[in-house]
C-alpha cells in the first residue's frame, strides 16, 4: 500500500530532478549554438557590406540624376 509519505517524497524527488534537468538542458541549448555565432556573425557583415554597396550605387544613381536635371 501507497502511503502519503511516500508519494510526497516521490513529488520532492521529481521536483529536484527537474530542477537540475532545466538548468542543464539550458547549457546544452546555449552550447550548440556557440559554434553557429561566428557563422552568423559572418553572414551579418556579408549582408551590412551588400546593403553599403546597395546604398552608394543609389546615391551614385541619384547624384547622376541631378546633375541631368
Amino acid at each position: 500500500m501507497i502511503r502519503e509519505d511516500d508519494i510526497e517524497v516521490y513529488i520532492r524527488g521529481v521536483v529536484y530532478r527537474n530542477k537540475i534537468n532545466k538548468v542543464v538542458n539550458k547549457l546544452i541549448s546555449r552550447m550548440k549554438w556557440v559554434a553557429l555565432r561566428s557563422k552568423y556573425e559572418i553572414f551579418e557583415k556579408a549582408i551590412e557590406g551588400g546593403v553599403a554597396i546597395k546604398n552608394a550605387n543609389v546615391k551614385r544613381q541619384t547624384d547622376m540624376l541631378e546633375r541631368v536635371k
